[in-house]
């Protein structure tokens, strides 16, 4: 296999592992966003809305609302 920006060869099952890995941290960061939203939204659903509520959602990136101190 050739590493096409230093244009030398590559163990191609190195190549394909290291492919493999990234894709699964890709794959967790998904999931863990999916999770995430989904739980916000069963939250959000679950308020009574009536006429007059000024009822907002906003989102933060995990970093930070850990630095908000707003994670377990």
């Amino acid at each position: 296999m050739l590493d096409t920006g230093t244009e030398t060869t590559v163990d191609a099952v190195a190549a394909l592992t290291r492919g493999l890995e990234s894709s699964h941290r890709a794959l967790d960061r998904l999931v863990e966003h999916h999770v995430m939203v989904a739980s916000l939204a069963q939250n959000y659903l679950g308020f009574t809305r009536h006429a007059n509520d000024d009822l907002r959602v906003e989102f933060y990136e995990r970093e930070r609302a850990a630095r908000l101190g707003w994670l377990d």
